[in-house]
């Protein structure tokens, strides 16, 4: 795996910087910003008004941070003849078609409050392993899992959502925060570059799990205490 970014050739599917994301984070400066006028011409306390003008601050820096990666057009994302490239976020990384075994779209669902989730659409790789390992880039997807978790997947009927059970592991992902993938167009180019890799669809994170099948883990872990 390396980190410096290919040259990549005519043919290659590449993704650069959009303003998509920008535009979000403009839509929440301009609403930060009616908010901080109103307190700091009402009656709010000093740390509410301290608080307010340090997220604004914040949400000005991240404008300014993705609106130079729009003008420069970064290369986000690309499938070329020598693997695949990751170029969004802090790491960058180009992982070679022998260490893929699949290219994956998926959901990665953030909660934030009982009834508050953010859903982000990701792309990523597999590699071959039984293990997962923490990989700098990787979000919370691609965590390691615990024996408690894969035992819950056992007890509900679920051993497919145990990582590694069918002999692959996510290897590298980003989450489309700013940019989006043309499938299509990802499937033509991976199977132009690298034939025998499939592009798959694959599980949510966190894992789907039913109420059905919730009740099948309480029903057997009862049986085994009995």
């Amino acid at each position: 795996m390396s980190t410096a970014q290919p040259a990549f050739p005519a043919g290659a599917y590449v993704v650069r910087q959009g303003v998509r994301h920008l535009l979000v984070l403009l839509a929440a400066l301009l609403l930060c910003t009616a908010f901080v006028v109103a307190f700091l011409t009402g009656t709010a306390s000093a740390w509410t008004d301290a608080a307010a003008l340090v997220f604004e601050a914040g949400l000005l820096a991240a404008c300014g941070r993705e609106l130079t990666r729009a003008i420069r057009r970064d290369v986000v994302f690309a499938v070329h003849p020598d693997g695949v490239y990751f170029g969004s976020g802090e790491v960058k990384e180009n992982v070679p078609w022998g260490r893929i075994c699949a290219v994956e779209f998926f959901r990665e669902i953030e909660t934030h409050y009982r009834s508050s989730a953010s859903i982000y659409q990701c792309v990523g790789v597999r590699a071959p392993g039984t293990r997962q390992l923490p990989r700098a880039g990787n979000g919370p997807a691609a965590r390691p899992q615990t024996k408690q978790e894969a035992q819950f997947y056992v007890d509900a009927g679920r051993p497919d959502l145990v990582v590694g059970a069918d002999g692959t592991v996510r290897y590298a992902y980003r989450r489309m925060v700013g940019w989006r993938v043309n499938r299509a167009a990802l499937a033509a180019a991976v199977r132009g570059y690298a034939p025998a890799v499939p592009v798959i669809a694959g599980h949510s994170y966190p894992p789907p799990v039913s109420v059905t099948q919730v009740r099948a883990v309480r029903r057997n872990r009862a049986d085994r205490r009995a």
